[in-house]
């Protein structure tokens, strides 16, 4: 912001930015990109209790319906990004001086970019999820995986498994294990790949969370980056979104064998189902696929998301259902704080529609957790 005095008075008026080079037909990218920054506003609000971000986070979301003139809108979604953008990076200076919550940093590495060349990378916030709080019977598969970064140098990990079965939680506990920040410190890089809709767009999301300037040749300028750096450590979470469709799997798979070859980049993916891309040498021996829960583990997480007053009984019922996916246990768990009987009364040996239709259990939409349940 510089200065401005006029009649006496002083006012502040925006430093003038480079335009960015957005197209109409990146609108639907931008536009995802502008309701990311909203929900980061509410995140901060909800987290400090901040009045007038909640304000602007509205205000932004009004002006994603506003698509008559192509031109006008791309530019005012892009200035809205800004500012947006902007807010978010000196609130968070400002008022955490560290991590955000883990739900809103698949958000920031689109915003990042934007106030990037305005505040130092020491002082700015971190884009890692924060460690797994409630976390239980993966003790084999984190000392497996440690094992890797030990005697492999640098070691190639993926991740598989099941949806829902705990791969992110998993890598989020390796990220922030003290073995990998001893190794790494800060050169470790959480890229969450679910929001890729192609080939570009993975790109694109890889170099904004290195903070590179837009150039050419995208990938030869994130290749150089990881090359010409110290040790480092990305992680490439929910690749199978991108890496599915047989479209972009050639892309994909020459992206990885490229990186894989740098010598000083150490190579984490988490991926749905049991199929390893091809294109990379992973480190022997091959992590096996994710497992549900034990459950002893299961029954862990329920009562450290539930607490412990329910009857074993109900809660074994429950954890039956889940079949013991971290996921799902999670989602009951919440579930049951509100009435556990309730949830119980859902299951197919449990009261008819009827029944249920008619009672006063505490649960909103009851139809649809049942649809849920079952």
């Amino acid at each position: 912001m510089a200065p401005n005095s006029s009649h006496g008075v002083i006012e502040l008026q925006p430093n003038p930015m480079p335009p960015l080079a957005i197209s109409q037909a990146q609108l639907p990218n931008l536009a995802s990109c502008l309701s990311a920054s909203a929900d980061s506003l509410d995140v901060l609000a909800n987290s400090f209790y901040t009045p007038f971000l909640v304000a602007i986070s509205d205000t932004t979301r009004s002006l994603l319906n506003y698509t008559q003139n192509k031109a006008n809108c791309v530019c005012l979604l892009e200035q809205t990004y800004r500012v947006n953008a902007g807010i978010i990076a000196s609130h968070v200076q400002a008022e955490t001086g560290g991590e955000l919550p883990p739900q809103s940093t698949p958000s920031l590495g689109p915003v990042q970019p934007v106030f990037a060349h305005e505040f130092e990378s020491s002082r700015s916030i971190s884009l890692l999820p924060s460690k797994p709080k409630i976390f239980f019977g993966r003790e084999e598969d984190v000392s497996r995986i440690l094992d890797l970064f030990g005697h492999a140098d640098p070691p190639r990990v993926a991740i598989l498994g099941l949806g829902g079965v705990g791969k992110t939680s998993l890598a989020r506990a390796i990220l922030h294990h003290d073995e990998i920040i001893s190794k790494f410190s800060e050169r470790r890089t959480f890229v969450a790949c679910e929001s890729a809709l192609n080939m570009d767009d993975l790109v694109a999301l890889i170099r904004t969370y290195f903070s590179l300037k837009p150039q050419k040749n995208f990938i030869q300028a994130i290749l150089k980056h990881l090359a010409c750096s110290p040790p480092s450590l990305l992680d490439l979470e929910c690749l199978e979104t991108i890496w599915e469709p047989l479209e972009y799997r050639k892309g994909i798979e020459d992206l990885l064998s490229r990186l894989s070859e740098i010598p000083n980049l150490s190579l984490m993916i988490t991926m749905r189902g049991a199929e390893r891309p091809a294109s990379v040498q992973w480190t022997r021996p091959l992590l096996r696929t994710l497992l549900p829960l034990t459950p002893v583990a299961a029954r862990n997480i329920f009562v450290a998301t539930a607490d412990d007053w329910h009857e074993d009984s109900d809660i074994a019922e429950l954890l039956k259902l889940a079949e013991n996916i971290p996921l799902a246990i999670d989602l009951l768990a919440h579930l049951a704080d509100a009435d556990l009987l309730g949830l119980l009364s859902l299951l197919p040996d449990g009261l008819a529609d009827t029944d249920v239709l008619q009672g006063e259990l505490p649960i909103d939409n009851i139809g649809a957790c049942k649809t849920t349940l079952l």
